[in-house]
Parts: C-alpha cells; structure tokens; sequence
C-alpha cells in the first residue's frame, strides 16, 4: 500500500508543477502524442528493507525520474536545460512530501544528464532518491 502512496504523493507534486507551468505530462503507462515541451515521469521502486527485527518496520526506496522534452527547433540545449533546472528545483534534497500519514524523504539533490536527442526532441533526465520508513 505504502507504494501507492508514495507514487501518489510524487505525482501529485509534478502534476501541481506541471499544471501551475502549462507542460503536459506523460504518465507510466499512458504517454501521449506531444508536439511540444513536456515531460515524462517513472517512478522506480527498489526491494523494500526490514532494517528492524519483530517489529512492522519498511523501508521503501526508489528513484523518481523525470525526463523533460522540447522540440530541437525552439533554441537548443539552453531551452530544455533551463525546464530541468526547474524539475531539480522541485525536488530539492531534504524535501518532506506527506501522504495520507506517510512521509516521503527526497534523499539527494536531483542529478541532470546531458543533453540527448531523440527525433524532433531533445530531453534530460533528471533523477532522484527517495526514501519511506513505515511502522
């Protein structure tokens, strides 16, 4: 259930971002004919852990990846760069988002790849870690 929540509550931020900022969002498993700027959004989670014995106690990792796209046409790398530094500043490390009573912990300052072709598009990924503890 925990995995849900924390989906939910990761989605629920870059779908408030994306919303306030115009930008489409192509979500796991629906994607989209896009034309424009957008972004892409997968969440991966790891093995949960049971660092405690005896106790109800998980640890739920993953990575949150988010990829921003914009058409090769519209001024090159300065343009999809400058959508990334945005996805980075919304996930600034030590960031606690609450979920229906779970706290999720962004673990590290978003990381940012080169910049990647792909067609009329190009995109950067921007990743993350996360963190879960419930009892």
């Amino acid at each position: 259930m925990s995995q849900i929540k924390i989906r939910n509550a990761l989605e629920e931020r870059v779908l408030a971002w994306a919303t306030t900022n115009s930008i489409p969002v192509a979500w796991e498993n629906v994607g989209g004919d896009f034309e424009d700027k957008h972004i892409r959004v997968v969440v991966f989670p790891s093995p949960t852990g049971n660092p405690s014995l005896g106790v109800e106690h998980r640890r739920y990792r993953g990575l949150l990846r988010l990829q921003a796209y914009v058409p090769t046409e519209i001024d090159g790398p300065f343009a999809v760069e400058t959508l990334a530094a945005q996805l980075v500043e919304l996930f600034p490390r030590g960031l606690t988002i609450e979920e229906s009573g779970v706290f999720i912990n962004i673990e590290n300052t978003p990381s940012q790849s080169p910049v990647y072709q792909d067609g009329k598009f190009v995109y950067v990924v921007v990743e993350t870690t996360y963190r879960c503890e419930t009892y």
